[in-house]
């Protein structure tokens, strides 16, 4: 890149020589920007006339103080008081810092005057005018000025115009001119999908291709400027490199490469040295291993069909609902329910999970029976159906599950050659003679399926994206287990670069949309993103919480409670009643029974019975007989229908 804004800031003849210079060896044609700070643009008018000649087309920073009535009033009054002061001295063009001196002092006597302060002012020495504490109006004044609103004679400025009648700040840079183009390393991946290239039989010109060219390029479309780049194969220039991607890596640093593109992994140690773009590929280092089936075997499982919440919910609403019943059938009478108390509530129980809606008599109970039933039916149907699914669904677990565990076993492991996972693996202390490096894809394939005992590997190390796409391709017998966090995959720069910024930019434009995932559907396949249904375990059934049955937990709620209340005020109403229909006609009715109750008993003496005793209580005769005349029949009240 060519940098074309250059920042003077020197003394006046040191700048004197500098532009004199710059426009003998061509330096300020179209095309330079030169910008000079205010220290050197606040004495321009006393330069030399050839100098002057010389900066034609410099940008000059300066305080700009526009034009108003208040700074020629200011001006001329200053002119004056200078013309009395000093009369031999010519008039004086006002600098800024005067104007500035002028509207602060402006502003804080503004301040003063809303603040109120009457106490007698005047100045004082500059050593104890530093600091206004002890006068006990800094803070005030402080206040009083920010709370205050004045145009000074240097406020109120306009936006910096630009060359070319622009207010964007330039970009300060432009690419390369007069036909050079950048040239962008390339290192040829083990994985084809990634990177590879070839030369063209016509032109001769090196061309490349796969995932990591085609985002590249793509970035470089949504560039706001041409790019001019051209291909080089790492390992056709005259460098003493290795091979490595370290060594590719470090072309950039030499400058021997503008760019170094291809499945680069970002690390700490090639940042020291290099500029990387953002990654453009998911990040991460994991272990490829065998994955073994089996089923869940779980002593407890019968209880993770549904989570903690919907088990508590769902007793809490059994116990309020048993208890409705019970309620509802005793204000009722129910003589179907016999017994003490607590075989009752064991009835009422059998009641609510079984829903016997025979043995209640109530309209109410019934319909509270009958809700509770639909919830506990829904609620079985799917506990049943999530059990089943947690009993016969097949699991995929891999064989090692925590990489300190492989290096402890002693197996043998397998990584890229040349990839910086082995200096991973070395900081992990794994034995050198336990690791085992390969080429080609086919190599660590055929060894991760001998195994480590039968002169393989017990486990492939490798990067996440190559991972995915071995797994698209092994979608049965394998699984990956990650262990350490990395960046991904990106492009490095020069240190300092200014591309890095616009081409980050616009790799997050291309990974952010749909173009990313055409392109990994055209290298490495539909399956790059979902990878197969069968790679890795197999997910979990989720248990079942309490949000699918909200609805039922209100619908049986509502029944239950509103059941309760109605049959609570129909149980005191009837009661109100009898008790105010029983009174005026109880002693007649005790004379009346008294009555029958003799004449019954001289009745059955008739017909051969004999009493077997009585009683008298307040001239009542109670009889009693051997004899049974079939079984009484229990009046019913209205509220047991109810």
């Amino acid at each position: 890149m060519q940098t074309r804004v250059f920042l003077v800031h020197m003394s006046p003849d040191l700048a004197s020589i500098l532009f004199t210079m710059a426009k003998e060896v061509g330096m300020m044609k179209k095309g330079f920007v030169w910008i000079m700070t205010d220290g050197l643009t606040n004495v321009i008018d006393s330069t030399n006339p050839s100098v002057m000649e010389a900066m034609n087309g410099v940008l000059g920073v300066k305080f700009y103080t526009p034009k108003s009535e208040e700074l020629d009033n200011f001006t001329i009054r200053w002119n004056r008081r200078l013309q009395i002061d000093n009369p031999n001295d010519p008039p004086l063009k006002l600098s800024i810092f005067e104007l500035w001196g002028y509207d602060t002092i402006w502003a804080v006597a503004q301040a003063v005057e809303n603040l109120g302060i009457k106490n007698k002012t005047s100045f004082q020495k500059p050593a104890v005018a530093r600091n206004m504490t002890s006068l006990g109006t800094s803070r005030r004044l402080y206040h009083g000025e920010s709370t205050t609103r004045h145009s000074g004679l240097a406020s109120d400025l306009n936006p910096v115009i630009w060359p070319g009648k622009s207010t964007e700040v330039p970009r300060g840079w432009e690419a390369a001119v007069n036909g050079k183009k950048l040239r962008v390393g390339m290192h040829v991946s083990v994985y084809p999908q990634f990177m590879t290239s070839g030369k063209d039989p016509i032109t001769g010109a090196t061309k490349a291709e796969g995932l990591s060219i085609d985002v590249f390029e793509e970035a470089v479309k949504r560039l706001p400027y041409a790019l001019p780049y051209e291909y080089v194969a790492f390992g056709t220039t005259n460098d003493t490199s290795t091979g490595g991607y370290d060594d590719f890596v470090y072309q950039v640093y030499l400058k021997k490469y503008d760019i170094a593109i291809g499945d680069i992994t970002i690390s700490e140690n090639r940042m020291s040295y290099v500029d990387f773009t953002l990654p453009y590929t998911e990040s991460g280092v994991a272990m490829v291993v065998p994955a073994k089936s089996s089923r869940t075997n779980n002593t407890w499982i019968f209880v993770e069909p549904l989570s903690r919440d919907l088990w508590l919910g769902s007793i809490i609403l059994l116990f309020y609902t048993w208890v409705v019943l019970w309620l509802l059938e005793f204000l009722g009478n129910n003589t179907n329910i016999p017994g003490e108390v607590p075989r009752k509530l064991g009835i009422m129980t059998f009641f609510s999970l079984f829903g016997d809606k025979d043995r209640v008599e109530r309209l109410l109970s019934r319909i509270v029976l009958i809700v509770w039933v639909f919830f506990f039916l829904v609620l079985s149907a799917s506990y049943t159906a999530n059990l089943a699914t947690m009993l016969t669904i097949r699991q995929l677990n891999p064989t090692i599950t925590d990489i300190h565990e492989l290096r402890k076993s002693g197996d043998y492991v397998g990584c890229i050659r040349g990839s910086y996972v082995e200096r991973i693996l070395e900081q992990l202390n794994f034995d050198g003679s336990k690791i085992k490096t390969y080429n080609t894809y086919d190599g660590f394939y055929s060894a991760l399926s001998k195994g480590s005992k039968n002169g393989g590997i017990a486990a492939f190390i490798h990067e996440v994206p190559y991972i995915r796409l071995f797994l698209v391709r092994n979608c049965k017998g394998y699984t990956m287990v990650p262990f350490y966090k990395a960046a991904g995959f990106g492009y490095a720069f020069p240190k300092g670069s200014p591309l890095v910024g616009d081409i980050s930019k616009a790799i997050l434009s291309v990974i952010g949309g749909d173009t990313i995932n055409q392109i990994e559907k055209k290298w490495i396949g539909i399956g790059y993103q979902n990878n197969c249904n069968n790679a890795g375990r197999a997910p979990d059934p989720e248990k079942l919480t309490p949000d699918g049955f909200t609805g039922l937990f209100i619908l049986s709620g509502v029944v239950s409670t509103s059941s309760l209340l109605i049959a609570v005020v129909i149980y005191f109403y009837e009661k109100k009643n009898s008790t105010t229909k029983t009174q005026p006609d109880q002693k007649g009715d005790q004379a009346e029974g008294n009555e029958r109750g003799n004449e019954a008993g001289e009745e059955m003496q008739n017909i051969g019975l004999q009493p077997i005793g009585h009683r008298r209580n307040a001239s009542a005769v109670s009889w009693g007989f051997r004899r049974s005349f079939g079984t009484r029949v229990a009046p019913v009240s209205s509220s047991s229908r109810f």
